[in-house]
């Protein structure tokens, strides 16, 4: 505490310390009458601090993480080096991460990275974040092959890549072709490509074909496609595919209120709703499914948690469906054995 002195003092010295740390602005609690935080766990108590007042559930781990990541170190570090004073630009950058998650913009679309299945991804405002159950997709997909490689893999709404590129990377496919309707998709899940160490082969306005690098043990291909659904099934006349798989939209419009703030308010609608009850994307992809999946073949699609019976209804027709469960026990992922 501040002892002694004058009541005027008291302000000055206070609107010196505003002046040098902003987030006290938005501050209800007391602000501790102390000098200015010069160490790096000081900063990082109060960007916890701020961002559990914004109402992030994980205020402490996200203040971690973008602070981590400004400083390009992992999390332990800033444990081991807790003494460290920040410099003047560090400082000013902390705090326009900590003050924009505050103002629930995602932490991947701050740092620009997320995790997927133990790898490093680019991630960018406009492209849907990956979620952790998605993983459940590629463990799926691999029991799905029986430890071989689908030969060829279709994959419907590529967002930032993730799905696709694990599978290869995997050594679950050895070619996939993505397709995905959004120019900021398309462009990022290119970049991922590169991001994960794939060599570009060929490149136009629509379409990027990347190979493997010379010195990976299992040679692969990577397709990506900027199109729809529609167009590609008219105008694709080569090879079905051993393996369809997508996370596509499958959220209500009418559930659009009852979502997170940091997700109605920054992620695409396009990537997240599918019609009034969520299924307008499935009961598509069954109109064309049998003319792109080869027989026997396998379809693997991500759901909402109370669509199962829905979705199998659509499907049940063409084969044997199967709904698997994510790592919380709720239905995740429609699986579907074309006969």
């Amino acid at each position: 505490m501040i002892s002694g002195g004058s009541r005027s003092e008291l302000s000055v010295t206070l609107v010196k310390a505003i002046n040098r740390n902003p987030i006290y602005l938005e501050k209800m609690n007391p602000v501790p009458l102390q000098s200015s935080p010069k160490k790096l766990i000081d900063f990082l108590q109060l960007s916890a601090e701020y961002l559990q007042q914004k109402g992030i559930e994980s205020a402490r781990l996200e203040a971690e993480l973008l602070l981590a990541d400004l400083l390009g170190c992992k999390r332990i570090d800033l444990y081991l080096d807790f003494n460290r004073p920040l410099t003047k630009l560090e400082r000013e950058n902390l705090r326009d991460r900590i003050a924009r998650r505050g103002r629930q913009i995602p932490l991947q679309y701050i740092t620009g990275k997320t995790d997927f299945f133990g790898r490093n991804f680019l991630c960018r405002e406009g492209v849907f974040i990956p979620r952790p159950e998605t993983e459940r997709l590629i463990e799926i997909a691999k029991e799905a092959g029986k430890n071989k490689r689908f030969k060829r893999v279709l994959e419907v709404g590529s967002g930032t890549g993730v799905i696709g590129l694990t599978l290869l990377h995997e050594n679950i496919a050895e070619m996939v072709i993505a397709i995905d309707i959004s120019e900021k998709a398309f462009k990022l899940s290119a970049e991922n490509a590169e991001h994960t160490g794939l060599i570009p082969v060929y490149n136009d306005e629509a379409k990027v074909v990347f190979e493997s690098a010379d010195d990976s043990i299992s040679k692969f291909q990577y397709e990506l496609q900027h199109t729809g659904l529609d167009h590609f099934v008219r105008t694709y006349n080569s090879e079905k595919f051993d393996l369809i798989i997508s996370n596509p939209p499958y959220i209500a419009t009418s559930e659009a209120h009852s979502l997170p703030e940091t997700v109605r308010k920054f992620e695409p609608d396009e990537a997240l709703f599918s019609g009034a009850d969520g299924l307008d994307f499935y009961r598509s992809l069954r109109s064309v499914l049998q003319n792109l999946l080869y027989t026997p073949g396998v379809f693997l699609g991500e759901i909402g948690e109370k669509q199962g019976d829905s979705v199998q209804s659509i499907f049940r027709s063409l084969g044997n469906t199967t709904i698997h469960q994510d790592y919380n026990d709720r239905d995740r992922i429609l699986m579907l054995d074309l006969l």
